[in-house]
Order: structure tokens, then sequence, then C-alpha cells
């Protein structure tokens, strides 16, 4: 995975609110099992469990896209606080 792919799946997930698609899923797990050092074989038979279990999917999906965000050093502007939105009142501006 490049940064400029990482990015753009990031403002996409994060700021527009889309669902990833499976072969961006797919690229991210695998991108990042690849880099823990795991075989090819092993990574498949992961991607076919998760497929089964879409909430722990997204858990493996948000952790490796995070891994990759602080990899490339990608920042996340927040708004300021404000007590009257969800999430402790703060959302992301800006992902760079």
């Amino acid at each position: 995975m490049d940064r400029e792919t990482i990015l753009e799946i990031s403002k996409r997930f994060y700021l527009r609110k889309e669902n990833p698609t499976t072969n961006e899923v797919d690229n991210v797990i695998s991108s990042y099992c690849i880099e823990k050092g795991k075989r090819y074989a092993d990574i498949q038979l992961f991607l076919y469990a998760l497929y089964k279990n879409p909430p722990i999917m997204n858990s493996c999906f948000v952790e490796a896209l995070t891994y990759f965000e602080k990899k490339f050093t990608i920042f996340k502007l927040f708004s300021a606080i404000n007590p009257m939105l969800n999430n402790g009142g703060r959302t992301i501006l800006l992902i760079y």
C-alpha cells in the first residue's frame, strides 16, 4: 500500500462516511498481514474467516487502516469541542 491509496481510503471512510469496497478491505488487511510477516495461504484463510463475521472484519480493517495512517504519517484535523454533538462533540474536518 502506498500513502496516496491509504489517504484516499481514509477520506472516503472517515469524511464521506462511505463503506470501503471489498477489494479495498482485502488489500488493506492483506498488506497489513504481509507487513507482519504472514504467509499468503494464511492470509487467504484469515480473510475467508473474516467474511463470515462482518463486525470482526470491520474491526480488523480499522486496525489495519490506523496502522498505515501512522506509518505514512497521515493526520486528521478535528473541529473544536461541541457538547451538542456525538463522539465527544468533535468531527473530522480534514485528513492530510
